[in-house]
């Protein structure tokens, strides 16, 4: 079996335990085809504010601010969630794939 987390599967305490470490040492954060559930969708704010972010998805999700469709899907606020069309957007990239 692949070393993947399918959704509804259980969090393992080694996810738990390394976490906010491998965070902090991220120098690339790679999210794919996921809808951004709980706990991974913590995770997109936790990465160094200058590491960037790439989401290979077929549609936006985890954005900040929020869309209409992300809160009526049940998704969470997502602080320092991605930035694809904002002004300041310096780190996020979106590969939209169908």
């Amino acid at each position: 079996r692949p070393g993947i987390m399918f959704d509804g599967e259980g969090i393992t305490g080694r996810f738990r335990d390394l976490r906010n470490d491998d965070c902090r040492a991220c120098d690339l954060l790679i999210v794919m085809g996921t809808k951004l559930t709980s706990p991974f969708n913590m995770l997109v704010g936790r990465v160094p504010r200058l590491c960037p972010r790439v989401l290979i998805s077929a549609e936006p999700v985890g954005l900040f601010p929020p869309t209409l469709r992300d809160q009526n899907s049940g998704g969470l606020f997502l602080k320092g969630g991605f930035t694809f069309a904002a002004p300041k957007a310096y780190r996020d990239v979106l590969i939209q794939e169908e």
